[in-house]
């Protein structure tokens, strides 16, 4: 885990997560964004000596806090306010687990059975207190209402469905609806119950994102389209053209100023999807 002077590329700080903090490197590597905030970077390391989950300090790399003997997955940390708390919620191997940001205390968790370890989706903000968790390889999503029991924090499941796996790309929401990949359908479900609207079967394992009432599908085949977030039925409104050669896509796309960049392993493109 290193950090970088933005302008010059200088070292400023190294931490070696096995070497120094007996850090076990998930069977496709560590792949998970470290999360910054608040003056810390936040990282699902899965090491020993209550090394799970860990705060580092920004300014020198020196460790504030880690808890637990959670397995890294490869999901990303995200700070959330969740039941009325500040909270960073990590996905990993064997579940969510969230922490209070400046001291690590545990304020609740949620354990899954998590096929191979694969926890590769983020957790998802459904508001004002709800989360979204899902895994690909036959798990399929959960959503998580976390509210106050006296004085603790609980994660209480609303509904679990087999139909949004999550295998290796978040799912969005857009207005009441989660549109994600369900393995190999991209897929619409009323996010208060669970209930599949569509699928549509075109872009084998894919990824997105929402921009808008418009979704940005990266197929794996590296084809992309635009999409009409239309909880009634699929519409493309560009249909699906192969951007890359490869025949693996498996980053989800990003969109700035109108420019969509799209990467397979060797190759990075930018594309233009609207304007003069």
């Amino acid at each position: 885990l290193v950090a970088l002077d933005r302008a010059t590329g200088r070292l400023l700080w190294i931490n070696h997560l096995v070497h120094q903090l007996g850090g076990e490197i998930p069977k496709w590597g560590y792949s998970a964004s470290p999360l910054v905030a608040d003056g810390r970077v936040y990282v699902d390391v899965g090491g020993s000596g209550d090394h799970g989950v860990v705060a580092f300090s920004r300014e020198d790399g020196k460790v504030i806090w880690h808890k637990g003997s959670y397995k890294a997955g490869y999901s990303s940390p995200v700070k959330l306010t969740l039941a009325g708390t500040p909270q960073i919620v990590f996905f990993t191997a064997k579940g969510a687990v969230a922490t209070r940001p400046k001291d690590g205390e545990v304020l609740w968790e949620a354990p899954w059975q998590i096929s191979y370890d694969v926890s590769a989706a983020t957790p998802l903000l459904v508001p004002p207190s709800s989360l979204f968790l899902a895994a690909g390889y036959g798990v399929g999503g959960s959503l998580y209402d976390i509210q106050r029991e006296g004085d603790k924090i609980v994660a209480a499941r609303r509904w679990s469905s087999p139909r949004m796996r999550n295998k290796m790309a978040t799912s969005v929401l857009v207005g009441d609806h989660l549109y994600g990949f369900d393995e190999d359908r991209l897929t619409a479900m009323v996010v208060a119950t669970g209930e599949v609207a569509w699928q549509h079967e075109e872009f084998g394992r894919g990824s997105l994102l929402a921009a808008g009432d418009q979704l940005v599908v990266l197929g794996e085949g590296c084809r992309l389209a635009v999409v009409k977030a239309d909880p009634a039925r699929y519409t493309a409104l560009r249909p699906p053209v192969e951007v890359l050669d490869s025949g693996r896509c498996w980053t989800v796309p990003a969109l700035a100023n109108g420019v969509v960049y799209v990467r397979d392993l060797k190759t990075m493109k930018a594309l233009k999807l609207a304007g003069p």
